[in-house]
């Protein structure tokens, strides 16, 4: 069974167009909203709901406006609201030494001293503090 990592969260439509906010959950953004990129929609169940791909995608306030192919007016994005987009495991970018995605971290006993002080349950990336988020 093919995992899936989340990439961001579809906050909004912007315009009339088709496009979306999303609020990125990843250090690749320009890549992974890239035109001609595969995402996978979610909905708030963690179930799948469609392959999307990019038709493009920009850095706009602290987010993303994303447009996908097949999706050319508010009325076809307006239900994605909510939703989180991911990429499969086969997507995933080789890190380099000492470089580790957020899935790695999460769940991690966090030690000073040889004391365990805690275990990492969330991560917050420096566009999420900026927005309140």
């Amino acid at each position: 069974m093919t995992k899936f990592y989340k990439v961001g969260t579809i906050v909004n439509t912007q315009g009339l167009q088709g496009e979306v906010r999303v609020m990125p959950t990843t250090d690749f953004p320009e890549a992974r909203f890239a035109k001609n990129s595969e995402l996978t929609l979610f909905d708030d169940k963690d179930l799948k709901i469609r392959e999307l791909k990019v038709k493009s995608g920009k850095s706009y306030k602290n987010m993303y406006l994303v447009k996908f192919f097949g999706f050319d007016h508010i009325n076809d994005v307006e239900k994605f609201k909510g939703m989180s987009l991911k990429v499969s495991e086969d997507k995933l970018t080789d890190l380099d030494d000492g470089e580790f995605y957020y899935h790695e971290i999460i769940g991690l006993e966090v030690y000073e001293n040889d004391s365990l002080v805690g275990q990492i349950s969330e991560i917050y990336n420096q566009v999420q503090m900026m927005s309140g988020s």
